[in-house]
């Protein structure tokens, strides 16, 4: 694979997403081409299209004045969280862990970090729409059938530091079903699947970084040929709780 990083100035609230993106690739004498896969960092997507929270301006519940206690979190922040949160499963210092979208996630992805004051960043409510929206623009502007990753980043149990993972796609093949395959010794596979999107999303997330590096957009090419195949064989990323081996034995205990 060939992995591109786009640098941008700082990017303001209510920017045009689609023109900061079409122009910086032009800018840098880009050639976009079919399946070439452009990830974009959830970040910019939520500054760019309003997808943010004002929490110096929320009153705190007794219940979120509880949790900022104990986290050390703002009781406003605090407050967010629990709104945005779809399921909260425990707390720590510094962090509330949650469940937002299908997804076991720190404070319900509400993200302080590289945005004015008082400001928080959420989650779009459909982010593979996003994902679909942004596609079809950047299929008209440069006349080619591309791959969408909207990239945000997470902590994984038992691992230390953060790795990306994709919040939203379009175009690409989002896990690869392998059961019925068999491996090097002639054993068949009865549970695997190959999560695509978070590997390629992982990628760009290595370029991006998380601080003052201003590179919202990454272009992948000649990724696998098996990415971009829709087939029977093909399925969503996302689980819900039951179905995750992890989850549904930890939260019996």
């Amino acid at each position: 694979m060939i992995v591109l990083p786009i640098k941008t100035g700082l990017i303001e609230i209510n920017s045009d997403l689609i023109n900061i993106l079409v122009n910086t690739i032009n800018d840098n004498g880009i050639k976009i081409e079919t399946n070439d896969i452009i990830a974009i960092s959830a970040k910019v997507l939520s500054i760019c299209r309003g997808y943010l929270i004002y929490y110096y301006d929320i009153r705190p519940s007794k219940e979120a004045i509880k949790l900022s206690n104990e986290t050390g979190l703002d009781p406003r922040f605090v407050e967010a969280v629990i709104k945005e949160a779809d399921k909260i499963i425990s707390h720590d210092y510094n962090g509330i862990i949650t469940i937002k979208d299908d997804i076991l996630v720190i404070n319900a992805g509400l993200d302080r970090k590289n945005v004015p004051v008082g400001y928080a960043c959420r989650w779009p409510d459909y982010p593979d729409d996003e994902a679909m929206w942004i596609k079809r623009e950047v299929d008209e502007r440069f006349g080619v059938d591309s791959g969408i990753i909207i990239v945000d980043s997470k902590v994984m149990p038992m691992r230390r530091g953060t790795v990306g993972f994709a919040l939203g796609s379009a175009g690409l093949n989002q896990s690869i079903d392998l059961r019925g395959r068999y491996d090097l010794y002639g054993k068949e596979l009865l549970v695997t699947w190959m999560n695509v999107v978070d590997d390629l999303a992982s990628t760009a997330h290595l370029l991006m970084r998380e601080t003052t590096e201003m590179i919202p957009f990454v272009i992948i090419k000649d990724a696998p040929e098996d990415v971009y195949r829709r087939s029977l064989k093909s399925g969503a990323v996302k689980i819900i709780l039951d179905e995750c081996i992890y989850m549904r034995n930890l939260l019996k205990r």
